[in-house]
């Protein structure tokens, strides 16, 4: 099976740990991976505060091919805010990428029922589903997100 490309949520953090965070993904997503672990081993020493500097390492770590600590990181967000819609998100690709599918697609579920219109948590379980050719049940799920973000090019593309 070739690997699913799942897209992680960088959230948008009030201390400066977090800038620099979203900071490094961009350096990752420039394909500038020696930066990006620098700066993410740099702020996992800071010991950062803020949940969303947390939900930011957890994608950043996914991005760096260390899933592990993402959903970890995930989890400590979600043990203070159960309802953070990006840590559901980031959690259920790091177990996908861990092979921990039940779990990925229970994170992802839920952040559905968090957020019903989200598109990020919809293409993911779309393109998880579509992977193992579960056709009418990402059909299903994705017309029921339409009915909440109509106006979704991308949902309707992946539909």
């Amino acid at each position: 099976m070739t690997p699913l490309l799942l897209d992680v949520r960088v959230a948008d953090s009030p201390e400066p740990l977090g800038r620099h965070v979203a900071a490094a993904t961009e350096s990752l997503k420039r394909g500038d991976r020696a930066t990006a672990l620098r700066v993410y081993r740099s702020v996992l020493a800071a010991r950062p505060r803020h949940p969303a500097t947390w939900t930011s390492l957890a994608a950043l770590a996914v991005g760096l091919g260390e899933p592990a600590e993402g959903r970890t990181h995930a989890q400590r967000v979600l043990a203070g805010d159960a309802g953070n819609v990006d840590a559901w998100v980031n959690f259920g690709v790091a177990s996908w990428h861990l092979n921990q599918r039940r779990d990925a697609e229970r994170a992802l579920v839920h952040a559905l029922t968090l957020a019903p219109g989200f598109e990020t948590p919809a293409l993911n379980l779309a393109r998880m589903w579509q992977g193992i050719q579960r056709y009418e049940l990402a059909e299903r799920m994705l017309d029921g997100v339409l009915a909440h973000n109509a106006g979704s090019s991308m949902l309707h593309q992946a539909r």
